[in-house]
This record gives C-alpha cells, sequence and structure tokens, in this order.
C-alpha cells in the first residue's frame, strides 16, 4: 500500500474520532504489506533528499504527511503492530507515533513494553523535533 492511500484511509476514521478525547488508530499488519516506514511517511510526509551544489546533503520531508497543527489534531497516536518471525519465534513489535499537533497528546510513558519504539515529540524553542524512544 503506498503512502497516500494509508493518508486516505486514515483521514476517514480521523474525522469519525470524538472531539477531545486521546485518540488512539491501531494498525495492525495483517495481510497489508506496511511496514513503520510506511507510517512514517504518511503521517509526517514522504522523506526526501536535498542535494545541495558543494555536496552537502540533507533528509527533508515533503508537506504531504497528514499531521498538521490545523489538521487530524482528534488523532493523538498512532500504533502499527507487525508480527515478525525472529529467532524461530513470532515476535509482536509496536510502533507508536505520536502526534505533536494532538488536542489531547497521549501519555509517552502509557507503556513499559520493551517492544514498544515510540516516536515522540520534543518541543523546542521554535520547532518540534521527533524522536525514537
Amino acid at each position: 500500500m503506498h503512502a497516500e492511500d494509508l493518508r486516505r484511509k486514515i483521514s476517514k476514521k480521523v474525522s469519525q474520532l470524538p472531539k477531545n478525547e486521546a485518540n488512539v488508530m491501531v494498525i495492525e499488519r495483517g495481510s497489508w504489506l506496511l511496514d513503520e516506514i510506511d507510517i512514517d511517511y504518511a503521517l509526517f510526509g514522504d522523506e526526501k533528499l536535498r542535494v545541495y551544489s558543494n555536496g552537502h546533503t540533507e533528509p527533508i520531508r515533503t508537506p504531504n504527511g497528514m499531521l498538521k497543527p490545523t489538521k487530524n489534531t482528534r488523532l493523538s497516536a498512532v500504533i502499527f503492530s507487525q508480527k515478525k518471525w525472529e529467532r524461530q519465534n513470532f515476535n509482536r513489535r509496536k510502533f507508536v507515533f505520536h502526534n505533536p499537533f494532538a488536542e489531547k497528546p497521549l501519555d509517552q510513558q502509557f507503556s513499559a513494553d520493551r517492544n514498544v519504539q515510540q516516536f515522540i515529540p520534543i518541543h523546542e524553542e521554535e520547532a518540534i523535533r521527533m524522536v525514537w524512544k
């Protein structure tokens, strides 16, 4: 599934979420051929590489991500769950993508599960930096 298709599917569901609640959407990999990168791109925009004439490069995001200061603010977080075959066992991996613009942010301490990776907002003076925790 392409990030644009995923954006449309998530946006339809977000409009149905109640206001003034910490709303979480759970996406199970299931039969969709998704991984955490697809969710990342759908929420925060496609990643591109800017190449300067001096050879310097920097990663940038296109503005097509669905999380904006005035859009989809009812969504507090997206949890992506994936079952992987590792070391002769199935292991469930979970990724939590926090919405930095959520009306009601999800508590970043909500899960002590060591198999959960969280993409959390760090509010700085003039920007919001997203980091994996």
